[in-house]
């Protein structure tokens, strides 16, 4: 069947789409089980479907809220099997997840985002090739493997810029202000994320931040 999208934006104004709804009572599973995945969980289940979580803690918020809830660690590819056993289609909530496990997910069933999404996401590098790619600008930004490659960076930079973990960072987590190059200062910053693949960012001045969550249909009808 076909539908029209009457949300979608000016990029694609309601074009026509190859109807994939997911039939009623399906069941979505949810990687993770934090407060995302509880509000997922509940609007799931207002629009006639089930969820199940995967995720290690016990008493995790999306527990509440789920018709089911697998309690293993995210290595235990015994229980990830089980758990994609009872899903339709799979989500995650979070970036900081095994690539590996969600290609595993998607050998056998429908993940989205997709695993290759995930990979880019994951690590600030690839996010903002990837942007750049699509003509979209981005702060500067240089990578730093070490000592040499972080002053060279800080100096491309007049010495100023926000030093970041690559991966593994959100909410101000795993980043350093760099407002001179002396060496102890930055022999201190290389040591704290010890030796881990870094990306020094330029310090952007704004006036105002926005958030704006988008989604798109396989056929790339979006709505924002």
């Amino acid at each position: 069947s076909t539908a029209t999208n009457p949300d979608a934006s000016p990029i694609a104004p309601n074009i026509p789409v190859v109807s994939t709804l997911l039939p009623p009572n399906s069941t979505i599973g949810l990687i993770g089980g934090g407060q995302l995945a509880r509000m997922l969980a509940i609007a799931a289940a207002e629009l006639g479907f089930r969820t199940v979580v995967f995720c290690p803690e016990a008493d995790c918020p999306a527990a509440q809220t789920a018709n089911k809830h697998i309690v293993a660690a995210y290595e235990d590819t015994s229980a990830l099997d089980r758990f994609i056993s009872l899903c339709d289609v799979m989500t995650y909530e979070f970036e900081n997840l095994s690539l590996q496990m969600v290609q595993h997910a998607e050998k056998s069933k429908n993940v989205y985002p997709s695993s290759k999404a995930l990979e880019i996401t994951q690590d600030r590098l690839f996010e903002k090739q990837f942007l750049q790619k699509q003509g979209i600008r981005t702060a500067s930004w240089y990578a730093v493997d070490n000592y040499a490659s972080l002053l060279s960076a800080l100096a491309a930079l007049g010495n100023r810029g926000l030093l970041k973990t690559r991966r593994f960072g959100y909410d101000g987590k795993n980043q350093i202000m760099l407002n001179h190059s002396d060496e102890q200062t930055l022999n201190k910053a290389l040591t704290t994320f010890r030796d881990q693949p870094l990306i020094l960012e330029e310090i952007v001045p704004f006036l105002s931040e926005i958030s704006v969550l988008s989604a798109r249909t396989k056929q790339i009808a979006f709505t924002f």
